[in-house]
């Protein structure tokens, strides 16, 4: 920034007496400034009022963040279990070897927790590295929207996040942690080897029983809707995300579920199949089921996050175009433009909309003016218009209650976004005082573009109640039979040079491409959930496939072709891939509803419908039915070439 004296600044715009806020101090400590005398357009608030308002903001955005980061680090810590649990079994032998030498079970365990830090160390060093350049990806497509939304296109610096001492050695820290807290069961069931001195036994895995998952997955779901209930009656956004954790849980234990009703399926419709390759696939997921449930655990958590976030920003999307469609009606839109310099006229000249009535072929002009003002003791934005014309044009629409275009003109009513009944815990037929005014509240109205919740009135209403009407918008509607081109010409020639001036379209794409710019954000991550939602899965069916190398030379050895071997794989990776879809599909649906029934009512007092589309399906689907058959036939061909080479050296 460059600090100029206010008088030196006012001569070089060209724009004497105009400032953009006032700092007031209070004569006494604690007492309050008082709004008598203040300039048209002016309210007060206190510095601690603005930073509570952007902490609140910030606090909803962060618990956002911090919820996405636990499921994601929970999926880890399953992926670690599923690795160690099978690394623990196929070293079975060698544990029961350590014991007779004289290790204790406590060294066992320990043992198998070493490893798993060893692990957690070298994925700390890893995710350090390429989370870094990933990192500032994210936080500069975060900083441009915000730049773009609310720093007039001001360029926000990334190095004050990225350079932070504590980052990378809390990179580490949380690596080591969610790889040890995945280690801690096989470390105990390593620790329950028998000493036994040569022997081939080795040790087998804890079975998978339906009746703790059942019990899981009920509870998850209680949990949730409960939890959802108590959030909207509450607002409170932490009993939201508890729902949401509790249905990723419940995606989570219904997939073992799903993987047992799949396996019998199978093997009910293989029972009588010719099909060596199709029963040998069926019976590795049969023999592994623990094995197989934990990478179907992992691939449903990545597709119910990946789906649950498509959904909800493609309803967001939908509903803000259904909005855009009746709200922007006006074949032009003049409003307060930014100058090359940044700073932004305070209103439109007053004169305005008479000289743009007296064009030929304009019909009509309605114009709209905004002052921040508190009601409620909450800072809103009181808005006037011609709100009984414009809603008898439909331009408004209602969430609740009713409002008559006399009720609005009279001046004895008003409507209030929906932002902002939720803020000051309005509903129609109440009466709220509006700087010392008495106004009914006759309706609740859907708005996207007034983030601190709006109250809206007749024009002539503000004019009376505030003493001005800073004109921040106007809406020019032309006539059916006018020459477009040149009226809009005649519209452009007489619109201030501090106007901006957009025609419908213009409006509608910057509107869209506004929402597009600000959910880019989600780009990568939907793009790191589709490669857990992947690699979640692979990296299971591949430590399974490489521990259970053994069976596979058997069935070759049996006369089985490759071919085969790769058919049978492609059997279990189907099973896996079919399971963790199913989950993935219920739990992402759920996950989308509360966000956009839950979480975004609560967080940004948004009431969104569900519109669901073919095209946020796609991601999942083609990550598990697609990748992981072909990771598992990909394993496959690497364990061909171990056994391969293993027949090399026999030679």
């Amino acid at each position: 920034s460059l600090i100029l004296d206010i008088a030196t600044l006012q001569r070089i715009v060209g724009r004497p007496g105009m400032v953009r806020w006032l700092s007031l101090s209070p004569r006494q400590e604690g007492s309050q400034p008082v709004s008598t005398g203040l300039p048209q357009g002016f309210a007060i608030s206190s510095a601690a009022e603005r930073r509570s308002e952007a902490e609140n903001l910030l606090e909803a955005f962060r618990l956002n963040i911090l919820v996405m980061v636990a499921m994601t680090l929970a999926v880890a810590a399953l992926s670690i279990l599923n690795t160690l649990q099978l690394h623990v079994l196929g070293a079975g032998s060698e544990l029961s070897t350590l014991r007779t030498l004289g290790v204790s079970r406590g060294g066992i365990f320990f043992l198998v927790l070493a490893e798993a830090a060893v692990l957690g160390v070298l994925g700390g060093a890893i995710g350090s590295t390429a989370g870094r350049p990933l990192a500032t990806i994210i936080a500069k497509l975060f900083l441009d929207t915000a730049g773009a939304l609310y720093f007039g296109g001001q360029e926000l610096s990334t190095q004050s996040l990225l350079d932070s001492p504590y980052l990378t050695a809390a990179a580490f820290v949380t690596a080591v942690a969610v790889s040890v807290g995945g280690a801690l069961l096989p470390a105990w069931q390593a620790s329950k080897s028998a000493p036994a001195l040569g022997t081939k036994r080795a040790l087998t895995m804890l079975p998978m029983r339906a009746a703790p998952l059942v019990f899981w997955s009920g509870g998850a779901v209680i949990v949730a809707i409960v939890a959802a209930s108590l959030a909207l009656h509450f607002g409170n956004v932490g009993l939201a995300h508890l729902a949401s954790v509790a249905v990723l849980t419940a995606t989570v234990t219904s997939a073992a579920l799903l993987l047992a009703g799949v396996s019998r399926l199978t093997r009910y419709a293989l029972h009588n199949s010719p099909d060596a390759a199709a029963l040998f696939g069926a019976a590795l997921v049969d023999s592994h089921r623990r094995a197989a449930a934990l990478a179907v655990m992992v691939s449903a958590a990545g597709c119910a996050l990946l789906l649950g976030m498509g959904l909800m920003i493609g309803s967001f999307r939908a509903n803000l175009q259904g909005w855009i469609e009746y709200t922007v009606q006006a074949d032009l839109f003049i409003r307060v433009a930014d100058d090359v310099r940044g700073l932004q006229s305070r209103q439109l000249a007053s004169d305005l909309p008479a000289r743009l009535r007296a064009i030929p072929g304009v019909s009509a002009v309605t114009s709209f003016a905004r002052i921040p003002t508190k009601v409620r003791g909450q800072t809103i934005e009181l808005g006037g218009t011609e709100l009984g014309l414009l809603m008898e044009r439909g331009v408004y629409r209602l969430l609740a209650g009713s409002c008559t275009r006399s009720m609005l003109e009279s001046g004895a009513a008003a409507m209030v976004s929906e932002v902002a009944a939720r803020k000051l815990r309005l509903s129609p037929g109440q009466i709220v005082d509006v700087l010392g005014s008495d106004v009914l509240v006759c309706g609740v109205y859907q708005d996207f573009a007034a983030q601190s919740g709006a109250l809206l009135v007749e024009h002539d209403t503000l004019k009376r109640v505030v003493g001005a009407y800073p004109m921040f918008s106007l809406g020019v509607y032309l006539a059916p039979t006018a020459p477009g081109a040149t009226v809009v010409q005649a519209v452009r020639t007489v619109a201030t040079k501090d106007a901006l001036v957009l025609d419908n379209r213009a409006l509608r794409e910057q509107i869209l491409a506004t929402f597009d710019r600000t959910f880019s954000i989600t780009f990568v991550v939907r793009l790191l959930l589709f490669l857990m939602c992947l690699g979640g899965a692979a990296i299971g069916i591949a430590q399974l496939l490489w521990e259970r190398s053994a069976e596979l030379e058997t069935f070759r050895l049996l006369g089985a072709s490759s071919g085969q071997v790769g058919q049978s794989v492609g059997w279990l990776g189907a099973e896996l891939a079919l399971s963790a879809l199913l989950a993935g599909l219920a739990g992402g649906g759920a996950l989308s509803w509360l966000l956009l029934k839950v979480i975004n009512p609560v967080s940004f007092g948004w009431s969104l419908s569900f519109a669901p589309r073919w095209i946020d399906f796609y991601p999942p689907i083609a990550a598990l039915l697609i990748g992981v058959p072909a990771v598992a036939l990909l394993a496959a061909v690497g364990l061909r070439r171990k056994m391969q080479g293993a027949a090399s050296s026999s030679d």
